[in-house]
């Protein structure tokens, strides 16, 4: 404490009045000392007094003491045991006048004994069959400071059994695993290993014999874990110690193959398709797949849902003619020859396959004929000879009768004498283009099911015209005839294919007239002059390709012509007379059928007329 006074011969004296416990007040040098406690943390009040023997002085002030971090105190710990291979727990203690939260740890400076710490609980746990000292090291913490403290642990040693060193086993399906038992005893004694068992003796049955081998057997097809057991033993002064310990025996599966049921020989009839259930069993449960084929290509093998199905090829089967057999013999059965076929079906379980075959005797059945259809080309107008025919699969030696169902509608059919499977056919006539006609067939036992439609193709071909003589009449000494189209040569000749005719003339002079033709049958005639009778004139019809010849016949009418009269000249003397004969001509009339008269009489003379005198 320093104070001042102004009276410098003055002796000062200080007094602590008020001060906290923590805190002493050393008069002779006024100085006030102490070390507060966790405690003492806060605000203390101080008064403190100065005197000069006649005025005193008091100051008071406060003292504040402000808390630090104190680190954790750890309480002492003694030495401590634990038996071989047993663990040892310790609950650890420490305060902390702060309160905080503390946070234990250790560590061993032998690796034989490895620590855990959970909260205040240290656990120290030796290694298997060790035994001896160690120290331990223990740290609490306060996250800032820190106190340790160690003590020596000791591991008493114990009498231990032996380990056995087998270890899990591995082995194939189907197989024997033969192994040698082992263990080991920490301490170097003698053991025997007394028993070997197995959790499942009727899958994997075990033999022991006595002494350090094992055995292990698992039944056919057996696959999956089982555990076994094998105890080993030790006597240690007087104290016999057992170790059983339980091992895993895995059998791993393999692929057995599947087994195909067999199939037996089969028998079908022709043209039926058979259905055999298929049957395989595989101890695996794997999924399996079946397949089948034939040694025949006439024979179809599929495999739908578990069933084999055989398709023979329509009429097909599995016999062969005998080449000695004779038609007509009595003994049928010496007419086929039995050949099986082959399937082979197999089933695969998508590694391994098991095929079995068996033998398909398809017996043959009575088949209709089946008659043929087919097609024939024919010229108009002309025949065809048409030979019917039809496949019987059961029929050696053609034996057939045929029938007509639908008849042609363009011509007729005719069967020929003695031949029952040949007709002539005879179109209409002039007619070209289709018709047909249906028939079926027998063998004698069975009927065709089914029609055959023989197609007739009748090709045309260019029909001569028809040429139809024509008549005409004319007048004699006329002007000339004049014949339109519409009147000609052509309005009677007919083509039958209805081509377009023209007119080639032949002959177009005669003994009575000329004709002159036009292509299209008119034409013209010309009579000559005076000229009655009948005249004829050839010609050609013609359609372009051919032609037929026919003539056209004119009659010429006679007509009436006036008689024509001669002039006469004579020369005779005067006063005498003279006889003359009249002459005249008449086309129409015979000379001696004219008569004739005086149209104009002389006029110096008398004339007397006769018949024809004049």
């Amino acid at each position: 404490m320093v104070a001042e006074d102004a009276d410098e011969d003055d002796e000062l004296t200080f007094t602590a009045q008020v001060l906290p416990g923590w805190l002493t007040f050393d008069d002779e040098t006024a100085t006030i000392s102490g070390t507060p406690t966790n405690d003492d943390v806060g605000s203390h009040n101080v008064v403190l007094t100065v005197e000069d023997g006649t005025v005193s002085l008091n100051q008071a002030f406060l003292i504040t003491v402000e808390n630090v971090n104190d680190a954790p105190v750890l309480h002492e710990l003694d030495a401590d045991t634990t038996d071989e291979d047993t663990p040892l727990t310790i609950t650890l203690y420490a305060s902390d006048v702060d309160d905080t939260e503390l946070v234990f740890s250790a560590e061993s400076d032998d690796e034989n004994v490895t620590i855990s710490v959970a909260g205040d609980i240290l656990t120290l746990t030796p290694i298997e069959n060790w035994n001896g000292t160690a120290s331990i090291l223990v740290i609490v913490n306060d996250e800032f400071l820190a106190d340790t403290g160690s003590f020596e642990l000791t591991i008493n040693p114990v009498p231990d059994a032996p380990i056995l060193t087998i270890g899990n086993q591995v082995m194939a399906e189907d197989d024997t695993l033969v192994i040698e038992l082992t263990a080991f005893d920490p301490e170097g004694d003698a053991f025997e290993f007394t028993s070997a068992i197995s959790a499942d003796p009727y899958h994997v049955p075990i033999t022991f014999d006595g002494n350090t081998t094992l055995t292990f057997t698992p039944v056919a097809d057996w696959n999956g874990d089982v555990d076994f057991s094998v105890t080993v033993s030790e006597t240690v002064s007087d104290e016999q110690l057992t170790t059983t310990e339980v091992f895993v025996l895995t059998v791993t599966p393999i692929n057995d193959p599947p087994i195909l049921i067999e199939i037996s020989d089969q028998e079908m009839e022709e043209d039926i398709q058979a259905s055999i259930p298929l049957f395989a069993e595989d101890i695996d449960g794997t999924p399996l797949t079946f397949f089948g084929s034939a040694n025949s290509d006439l024979l179809t093998v599929l495999v739908l849902d578990e069933q084999l199905i055989i398709i023979p090829d329509e009429n097909y089967f599995n016999y062969e003619i005998n080449p000695d057999w004779e038609p007509g013999s009595d003994d049928e059965d010496s007419l086929l020859v039995y050949i099986p076929d082959t399937v082979n079906v197999s089933v695969s379980d998508g590694t391994i396959i098991d095929s079995k075959s068996f033998a398909v005797r398809i017996t043959p059945v009575g088949d209709p004929p089946v008659p043929q259809s087919f097609s024939v080309d024919l010229e108009e107008d002309t025949d065809a000879y048409i030979i019917l025919s039809a496949t019987d699969i059961d029929n050696y030696d053609d034996d057939m009768t045929f029938y007509i169902v639908d008849y042609p509608a363009h011509g007729v059919l005719e069967q020929q004498a003695r031949a029952i499977d040949v007709y002539n056919y005879t179109p209409d006539n002039n007619y070209s283009g289709s018709d047909q006609f249906t028939y079926r067939v027998s063998d004698g036992e069975l009927y065709s099911e089914g029609l055959a439609t023989v197609l007739l193709n009748i090709i045309p071909v260019n029909d001569p015209p028809i040429a139809v003589e024509d008549y005409y009449e004319a007048n004699e000494d006329e002007d000339p005839v004049i014949i339109s189209i519409e009147n000609g040569v052509l309005i009677n000749d007919i083509d039958v294919e209805s081509d377009i005719l023209t007119v080639v003339p032949i002959d177009t002079v005669s003994n009575g007239g000329t004709i002159s033709f036009n292509n299209d049958g008119s034409f013209t005639y010309d009579p000559d002059t005076g000229y009655i009778g009948t005249d004829i004139f050839s010609y050609k019809v013609s359609d372009g390709d051919l032609s037929n010849i026919t003539s056209v016949t004119i009659v010429v009418n006679a007509i009436n012509n006036p008689p024509v009269a001669e002039d006469i000249s004579v020369t005779l003397q005067e006063d005498s007379e003279i006889t003359l004969t009249l002459v005249g001509y008449d086309e129409d009339t015979p000379n001696e059928n004219l008569t004739f008269e005086i149209v104009d009489p002389t006029s110096l003379g008398t004339l007397t007329l006769e018949d024809r005198a004049l």
